[in-house]
């Protein structure tokens, strides 16, 4: 198994949960280039596994982004994708599709749905991106509530 897992940003925090998974699986780490204001930076250099950042830009569109670097992505070969569980990431959107076409194994790592969407476009826009996933590990159990209905 070859996991590829993309992230949103890198905060040092993270460090220890990053390195288990280096440590347990066979994986390539590639982060977001965006660093929130105010937050400390993962030290890339001691992540085993790292191999770029890849470069976010804004749509003109809501808060959708897109990232630079979808084919060092797929070109990696992997069989496994973890991904930060964020719909408005476009990258996500078409590793996903991706791997539906391909056969390969998507997992996202997330808060969830922290409360109900009560527009219908936005429940079926949210449910179509989790719907097609193999699994989601969330933080917390009372985001599920949300999710499923």
């Amino acid at each position: 198994m070859k996991l590829c897992c993309f992230f949103l940003h890198c905060p040092f925090y993270r460090f220890p949960i990053y390195n288990a998974i280096a440590e347990a699986f066979n994986c390539d780490y590639y982060f977001n280039d965006y660093v929130p204001y105010g937050s400390k930076p993962l030290d890339v250099n001691k992540l085993k596994g790292f191999r770029t950042f890849l470069r976010g830009f804004n749509m003109h569109y809501k808060e959708y982004v897109w990232n630079n670097g979808f084919f060092k992505l797929v070109r990696g070969n992997y069989s496994h994708f973890l991904l930060s569980g964020d719909p408005s990431y476009l990258l996500n959107w078409l590793i996903i599709l991706y791997s539906k076409i391909f056969h390969k194994k998507v997992y996202l790592w997330c808060h969830g749905q922290k409360s109900p969407v009560k527009r219908k476009l936005t429940r079926f826009y949210i449910r179509l991106f989790y719907a097609h996933v193999d699994g989601i590990f969330v933080y917390g159990e009372h985001v599920i509530p949300n999710m499923v209905d």
